[in-house]
C-alpha cells in the first residue's frame, strides 16, 4: 500500500494496530537482515524500510511453513517474524532448507547478537509497517466475512484482536471445552445402565450380559484412559502453555511501553503466579 494512501478503518472498527508492537520486532535487529552474515540494512540513510519482513510458519494457507493449528495472533507476533532481505527472503521459501527450526535459530542468534544494542527506528518506518500490517489484517477481515467458501458455517475472525483480548477468549474457550468433557465423562458412567435399559425394551435375556463383570463389559469405564488420563493432560498442557503466553505477552508489551503501570502490575501478578504454578503443574489436572 502506499504511503499516502488512506489507511482510516471503516465505522465500527477497532483501531488499527498499534505501532510499538512493530517497533518491538525492529529494536533487536541492529538494522541488520536477520540471515547469517548478512550486514543488508533494513532502513536505509533516508529513512526507507528496504528489507522484507518474514513469518517463520506462513501467515496464510500455500504459503511456506504453514501451521493450520496456529493462532493468527501468533501468526503476526513478533515470535514468528524476522526481518530479511529481498534476496534472503525469497531463499527463505525453501522449506527444504529453512525448516521452521532453522528460521527460529537464526532468529534467536540474530536478536542475540543485538540484545546489548537495540536499533531505534524512525517513526516514520514503523508508521509504514504498521499500514502494510493494518492492510493484511483488512484483508483476513475481508476474506473471513466476504470471501469464506462456507458463510454459513465460518468461524468468525476478530482481525482486530489484541493479543491480551486473544488470551482472554482462549481461557473462554477452554472453560467451555471443561464443561464439554466433564458432560463427556458423564456420558460415560451413565452408558451402562442405558445399554441394559435398552436390551430390556429389546426383549433380550440378561443373564449373560450381567454376567460381564467388570472389564469384561464392553461399557465398563467405557474410554476412561483417554477421558481422564489423554484429555486431562491436554488440557494441563493448554492451561500451563496460555498462562506462559500470558507472561510472555505482557513482557513485550512492557518493554514496547516500559511507562505502563497497569501492563507491569498485570506481569508482576501473573509471573508470580506463574512461577509458584511451575512447582505444582501436573499431567492431569
Amino acid at each position: 500500500m502506499p504511503a499516502s494512501q488512506d489507511t482510516t478503518r471503516s465505522k465500527g472498527r477497532a483501531p488499527d494496530p498499534r505501532n510499538s508492537d512493530i517497533r518491538a520486532l525492529l529494536i533487536r535487529t541492529g538494522n541488520q537482515c536477520a540471515h547469517p552474515g548478512c550486514s543488508h540494512p533494513l532502513v536505509n540513510e533516508r529513512n526507507q524500510f528496504i528489507a522484507q519482513i518474514c513469518h517463520i510458519e506462513a501467515a496464510a494457507p500455500g504459503g511456506p511453513r504453514y501451521n493450520p493449528s496456529m493462532s493468527d495472533e501468533a501468526r503476526r507476533a513478533s515470535s514468528n517474524l524476522l526481518v530479511l532481505c529481498y534476496r534472503h527472503h525469497v531463499e527463505s521459501n525453501d522449506t527444504g532448507q529453512y525448516t521452521v527450526e532453522v528460521l527460529r535459530d537464526i532468529k534467536r542468534a540474530h536478536e542475540a547478537q543485538f540484545a546489548a544494542t537495540p536499533f531505534t527506528p524512525d517513526a516514520s518506518v514503523v508508521e509504514s509497517i504498521a499500514r502494510e500490517v493494518a492492510e493484511y489484517w483488512r484483508n483476513v477481515d475481508h476474506a473471513n466475512s466476504s470471501e469464506h467458501i462456507v458463510p454459513e458455517i465460518r468461524i468468525e475472525i476478530d482481525a482486530d484482536a489484541t493479543a491480551q483480548s486473544l488470551i482472554r477468549s482462549l481461557w473462554a474457550e477452554l472453560d467451555r471445552l471443561d464443561l464439554e468433557l466433564d458432560e463427556l465423562a458423564r456420558s460415560a458412567d451413565r452408558l451402562p445402565q442405558e445399554v441394559r435399559d435398552a436390551l430390556v425394551k429389546a426383549g433380550y435375556e440378561l443373564g449373560t450380559w450381567d454376567g460381564l463383570i467388570g472389564p469384561e463389559n464392553p461399557t465398563h469405564n467405557w474410554n476412561w484412559e483417554w477421558i481422564n488420563l489423554g484429555i486431562g493432560t491436554l488440557r494441563s498442557r493448554i492451561r500451563v502453555l496460555l498462562e506462559q503466553l500470558d507472561v510472555r505477552v505482557l513482557e513485550l508489551e512492557l518493554l514496547t511501553d516500559p511507562s505502563n503501570e497497569r501492563v507491569r502490575e498485570r506481569l508482576a501478578e501473573r509471573r508470580a503466579a506463574f512461577l509458584d504454578g511451575a512447582r505444582r503443574c501436573v499431567m492431569v489436572d
